[in-house]
């Protein structure tokens, strides 16, 4: 009994945790037909995905803006490249005005930034089912959506490493001053006769 509480108690919780640190289900939940039409596309080649790519994330786009979904894939994206939240925004504004092909055109007319390929290459970067973003932005690194190469953050959004060692600096500290104070009292303490 007192093993089951303990996986039910401790270890169920430990592990939802760490699924959830890998866990990157949003857009794929959101964009199923997008995600999959963006795997068969090279996001090295220079060129922008198909039609079949922007005609599924037009119809996407009008479901999830239906469903009051397309700001979430928008924060998700977010996260990692600043200006997705509100790309997904205006474009669950203006796709509902997109009837017919051709949705590349349209799409990009809609907004320029669907013209750029570091767009595409960011949604299909974080379109996969698990990231290694969380772990990697914990450790001041980031994969580059353009080379897929991880590299560290510049100087100024490098936070997390210094925040960690400044931490372990201080609780070294106050545990050694802790020990230097308090051995002496607790001597004094266990020795004095009463």
């Amino acid at each position: 009994k007192l093993l089951v509480f303990i996986v039910i108690a401790f270890i169920g919780p430990i592990a939802d945790m760490l699924l959830l640190s890998i866990d990157n289900s949003i857009v794929k939940k959101i964009l199923p037909k997008s995600s999959e039409a963006l795997q068969n596309w090279d996001e090295y080649s220079g060129e922008l995905p198909g039609e079949a790519v922007f005609a599924a994330m037009v119809d996407e786009i009008k479901k999830a803006k239906a469903a009051k979904e397309h700001t979430r894939v928008g924060q998700r994206l977010n996260y990692e490249s600043s200006g997705f939240s509100s790309l997904f925004r205006k474009a669950g504004r203006k796709v509902k005005i997109i009837k017919k092909p051709p949705y590349k055109e349209a799409l990009i007319k809609s907004d320029k930034r669907w013209g750029q390929i570091y767009t595409w290459q960011v949604i299909k970067q974080f379109s996969t089912e698990y990231t290694d973003g969380y772990y990697l932005a914990a450790l001041d690194f980031k994969r580059n959506p353009t080379t897929g190469k991880v590299e560290s953050l510049p100087g100024k959004e490098s936070i997390y490493l210094k925040l960690f060692w400044r931490t372990m600096l201080l609780s070294s500290l106050i545990t050694f001053l802790t020990f230097i104070i308090g051995f002496p009292l607790a001597y004094m303490l266990a020795t004095v006769s009463t």
